[in-house]
């Protein structure tokens, strides 16, 4: 495990798997929860690393989490208790052909790979609303487009190296599209405001 202060309030922390993330950042939260780390002001897991940000006066609690965290035990990866969000998808997208051809499968068979799929929100990011969402089937797994797009509507469903993601808004971008939805991953009015949450699972169904 790869540990470093970042400034005076935060602490960088590399687990030795990305598998490890969120298992590591479920541990913190669950003793911040029963008062073991009142000084913890957030907990920012990405796609490889964590990063822990104290409170200002409680900078020596990250001393004590990089000499401790090595040798915590942490849970097992979640497999049932986290929500589940079921998004109604048209698979419409103007890119699914070339990603079938690419992967040198069908439309029809890439559409099954992604129904099938098991997709967990790895961590949130780049705008209001944004998940990256991991378990996109190797079968079907593409890297982000040479050419990126000025402009693709909100609602947008897209694939890229590995993770889905849902546009919440119009926006540039570097990732396939190969669908579209009416569920609003980011409401001001909701509280909170972000549909998906990290650790949450995610299965897409074939709209009506």
């Amino acid at each position: 495990m790869k540990i470093r202060r970042v400034g005076w309030t935060g602490l960088r922390v590399e687990p030795p798997s990305s598998a490890d993330v969120p298992r590591l950042a479920a541990e913190i939260r669950r003793r911040r929860n029963h008062g073991e780390l009142s000084g913890l002001a957030e907990i920012v897991p990405a796609a490889h690393t964590l990063l822990l940000v104290a409170h200002r006066g409680s900078e020596e609690l990250l001393d004590r989490l990089a000499r401790e965290l090595p040798t915590w035990d942490l849970p097992p990866a979640r497999t049932d208790g986290s929500r589940l969000h079921r998004i109604p998808v048209r698979f419409d997208g103007a890119d699914l052909d070339e990603i079938a051809a690419r992967v040198g499968l069908s439309r029809d068979r890439v559409i099954a790979h992604l129904l099938r799929a098991r997709l967990r929100v790895a961590f949130l990011g780049f705008s209001p609303g944004w998940a990256y969402i991991e378990g996109v089937p190797a079968e079907i797994q593409v890297p982000r487009r040479d050419s990126p797009r000025a402009r693709v509507p909100g609602g947008s469903v897209c694939i890229a190296n590995g993770y889905l993601g849902i546009y919440a808004r119009p926006s540039p971008s570097g990732w396939w599209i190969v669908g579209t939805t009416d569920v609003p991953v980011w409401n001001l009015e909701a509280d909170p405001p972000a549909l998906f949450g990290v650790g949450d699972r995610v299965q897409l169904v074939e709209a009506p």
